[in-house]
């Protein structure tokens, strides 16, 4: 439909900032945006994208990269009510907080989801 499409184009426009202003290349034929939100980082809001193969986090006016983590090096843990930590070999980690239980139990979810596709991708399919 002309909505939906309209709303892609939207998404596209708004990547395509995001990667102009901090300098990274995002978007690419199979990455896909699933999510966008903030959590507090340090009691400054940082924002998120989460995309099916990378997660990324930046400054509140999304003119900074802060971190992004490859979902296939990506790690979750010590997890509490409302924050968690993220964290990958050689990248900071970073204790998020969420801002209610609910709202942390639908974002690991979502990329609990996304790192599970991304093992699927990566095994090699047995030759017959």
């Amino acid at each position: 439909s002309a909505c939906l499409v309209g709303s892609e184009m939207c998404i596209r426009d708004r990547i395509h900032i995001l990667q102009t202003k901090i300098k990274k290349t995002l978007l690419m034929p199979q990455r896909e945006l699933i999510e966008e939100g903030t959590f507090l980082y340090q009691k400054r809001k940082l924002c998120y994208f989460l995309f099916n193969d990378l997660l990324l986090f930046t400054n509140k006016q999304q003119n900074k990269e802060k971190e992004s983590y490859s979902m296939d090096e990506l790690e979750i843990s010590s997890t509490g009510t409302s924050w968690f930590v993220v964290s990958s070999r050689g990248k900071r980690s970073l204790k998020l907080t969420a801002q209610s239980e609910q709202e942390k139990i639908s974002f690991l979810a979502k990329l609990d989801q996304q790192m599970k596709k991304k093992e699927q991708r990566v095994v090699p399919q047995p030759v017959s």
